[in-house]
């Protein structure tokens, strides 16, 4: 089952579970290939993303579009590849739009924590997941496409903090 589909439009801040470190668009860049890095929360609109349904044809399971609030990029997987340490970048893509495999993703509800929802984000094309590559809490640390497995990997639980 996935997340919730109530939160179509909300506008959210993802932060890693285990650092705090939260999923921020490098400089608030709004070139293609912007790096998607952790960084300490700072509420800036370059940390908040706004989730949009983009394909509900399994309500179960539905696939979103993250788009920065800031510069109305993409979380985008580059090139959909599957291999583990695949860069996460900005991208520009259409608000809603369901055909560019590599901006889809899903959510997979994890546990749960008083005023948070915990989640993985999979990527829809490639089946791998949005990872604080090594658990590194530092700002300017890698995120990027990893691999996934039934044990929950704390590198990839993300806390969703709803701003609007």
């Amino acid at each position: 089952m996935s997340w919730p589909s109530d939160r179509d439009g909300a506008v959210v801040t993802f932060l890693n579970y285990e650092t705090g470190t939260c999923i921020d668009l490098a400089g608030g860049g709004k070139d293609n290939a912007t790096k998607v890095i952790g960084w300490q929360f700072h509420n800036g609109e370059n940390q908040q993303w706004k989730l949009q349904i983009a394909d509900a044809t399994d309500p179960n399971n539905p696939k979103w579009v993250i788009r920065n609030v800031k510069t109305k990029t993409n979380l985008d997987l580059y090139h959909s590849e599957k291999g583990n340490g695949t860069k996460i970048a900005g991208w520009a893509g259409r608000e809603g739009d369901n055909t560019n495999q590599n901006q889809l993703w899903h959510f997979i509800p994890a546990i749960g924590a008083k005023g948070y929802h915990v989640l993985k984000i999979q990527n829809a094309a490639s089946g791998t997941f949005v990872d604080l590559r090594g658990g590194n809490p530092a700002n300017g640390a890698e995120i990027c496409g990893w691999a996934g497995s039934g044990y929950p990997n704390p590198h990839q639980l993300w806390r969703i903090l709803r701003i609007e």
